[in-house]
């Protein structure tokens, strides 16, 4: 098991929330040194896992790196929301920064959003 590929999800989970770390590993109540130990090579319990991920919202499976998908609640997702997570899956730290920057670009733009005209509109 690579438990660097557990921090890092836990990292991008907690930004993606708007929380720290810490904060995740205290009020989880896994403890404020989860982290470190990990990274120390102490190998963390099913239940420390698992109440993380509770805490998360997301699968112990998800931060174990078995699925690409975050939680049970995601299974009705379209092919398209899918392949996006399966190739974010492919990706290092920089590649889905990268991604999620240009996501984030293309999701400002009035064009490309649920309910805008399409190209395919405009020539029609």
């Amino acid at each position: 098991m690579d438990y660097s590929k557990m921090i890092s999800l836990i990292e991008q989970l907690c930004q993606d929330r708007g929380i720290s770390k810490t904060t995740a590993y205290v009020q989880s109540g896994v403890g404020k040194d989860f982290g470190a130990n990990i990274k120390k090579g102490n190998i963390p319990s099913a239940e420390k896992v698992k109440a993380l991920a509770d805490y998360l919202n997301c699968s112990t499976d998800y931060l174990l790196g078995r699925t690409a998908v975050p939680s049970a609640e995601s299974t009705s997702m379209s092919n398209h929301e899918k392949e996006l997570l399966a190739i974010m899956s492919t990706l290092n730290d920089e590649g889905i920064k990268q991604l999620l920057k240009q996501a984030r670009y293309i999701a400002s733009d009035d064009e490309y959003k649920k309910g805008g005209q399409s190209d395919v509109a405009k020539e029609a």
